[in-house]
């Protein structure tokens, strides 16, 4: 499932997000519980510059290190710090729902480190990210929400 991260393709022009705001995000209810989108997310985070994370027993993210250009933009528009660099946040937070199917959101964002305070998240919204959002959660069997 490493198409998974060809979504990053979509989300990579991080130099020219200019907003300060949560996320981005795309959500699809499956009618149980998605687990070849759970597998393939975890999987498709195997890279050397990509750590797989788990802040709680429903989400998975995949921290991203970006290249030298794109981190040092990161860091020049967005006040950002040497001391921890920018890294693109993949998310997918899975869910069961009261009526038993599953929620399933895939968000994404950009984290700037801060020289103090907390990190600043920022949206990527790059040319066809939001669709790449859209795209996977269909592909897997998920009925989108909010289309």
């Amino acid at each position: 499932m490493k198409p998974l991260f060809g979504l990053l393709a979509a989300l990579l022009t991080v130099a020219s997000c200019t907003q300060d705001i949560a996320v981005n995000s795309a959500s699809a209810l499956f009618p149980t519980r998605p687990k070849a989108l759970i597998e393939g997310f975890a999987a498709a985070c195997s890279e050397p510059s990509e750590t797989l994370r788990r802040p709680d027993p429903g989400t998975w993210q995949c921290w991203v290190d970006l290249p030298a250009d794109l981190t040092a933009a990161a860091i020049v528009d967005h006040d950002g710090t040497l001391k921890a660099l920018p890294q693109l946040v993949v998310q997918l937070q899975v869910a069961q729902t009261t009526d038993g199917r599953y929620l399933a959101t895939l968000e994404d964002y950009l984290n700037v480190p801060q020289a103090s305070g907390p990190a600043r998240r920022i949206a990527s919204d790059g040319p066809g990210a939001q669709e790449a959002r859209i795209g996977l959660l269909r592909d897997m069997g998920g009925q989108i929400i909010g289309e």
